[in-house]
C-alpha cells in the first residue's frame, strides 16, 4: 500500500516540476545568487495556482535535488494526507503553519512535509544529518509569486517533541520540519536563515 501511494504522489509531483524551475536552471541560481530572478521568471505560479490556491511558495534545495510547491491551509492537519493537486495520499505535501505569515515576514517560518522512506518529500532531509558535507552552508531557495528569497543553512537538530522550544530573538529562519525514524516523540528540524540581499 505503501510503495503504491508513494507512486502514485511520486507520478503527481513528477508533473507538476513542468511548471517550476528545471535542474540546469537551479544549478545557475545555486552559482550566482543574482540569478535568482531566473527562478521567479521559469516559476509559472498562475498554473500552480490554477491548481492549488493554497498555493504560497515554491521550496528548493539544489544540493539535495529537493523541490516542492509549498501550501498553507486553515489547520495543520488537512495536506499531512493530502497532495498539492487534492488527492488523499499519505505523502501529504509541503505545508506551512496555518499560523505563519505567508509572506515568509515572520520571525520563524515553519514548513512540515514527510520524511518519505523513498527519499521524497522531506525524506532527503535525512542526508543533512547522516552525511558529511552537508553540515551547514547549504542554500535553500523560496520562490513565490513576487520573489526569491535565498536562506542558508543554519542548523540540523533532532528534537523531543515535548522538550522543544521555539528559538527567541532571532528573525529570517526558515525551520523544515519533519519526523525523524520510528520514535513518533523525535522531529528532524532544519533551519536557514535568510541572507541580507
Amino acid at each position: 500500500k505503501d510503495v503504491l501511494g508513494y507512486k502514485k504522489a511520486g507520478n503527481e509531483y513528477k508533473k507538476l516540476k513542468e511548471f517550476m524551475p528545471d535542474e540546469s536552471v537551479m544549478d545557475d541560481i545555486e552559482r550566482d545568487a543574482k540569478e535568482d530572478v531566473v527562478a521567479k521568471e521559469e516559476t509559472d505560479f498562475e498554473k500552480l495556482y490554477e491548481i492549488n490556491p493554497d498555493l504560497v511558495c515554491v521550496l528548493s534545495i539544489p544540493a539535495l535535488g529537493l523541490q516542492y510547491p509549498v501550501v498553507q491551509g486553515a489547520d495543520n492537519v488537512k495536506y499531512l494526507n493530502t497532495t498539492f493537486e487534492g488527492n488523499k495520499n499519505s505523502a501529504g505535501c509541503l505545508f506551512m503553519d496555518y499560523e505563519n505569515s505567508s509572506d515568509l515576514s515572520d520571525p520563524n517560518t515553519y514548513i512540515y512535509g514527510h520524511n518519505m522512506k523513498d527519499g521524497s518529500m522531506f525524506g532527503s532531509l535525512k542526508k543533512i544529518v547522516r552525511e558529511e558535507g552537508y553540515a551547514s552552508g547549504e542554500k535553500a531557495y523560496v520562490t513565490t509569486g513576487d520573489d526569491v528569497y535565498s536562506y542558508s543553512m543554519k542548523s540540523a537538530e533532532i528534537v523531543s517533541i515535548d522538550e522543544y522550544k521555539p528559538p527567541e530573538g532571532e528573525n529570517g529562519l526558515l525551520t523544515l520540519y519533519t519526523c525523524w525514524g520510528n520514535d513518533k516523540s523525535k522531529r528532524l528540524l532544519v533551519k536557514f536563515a535568510k541572507e541580507k540581499v
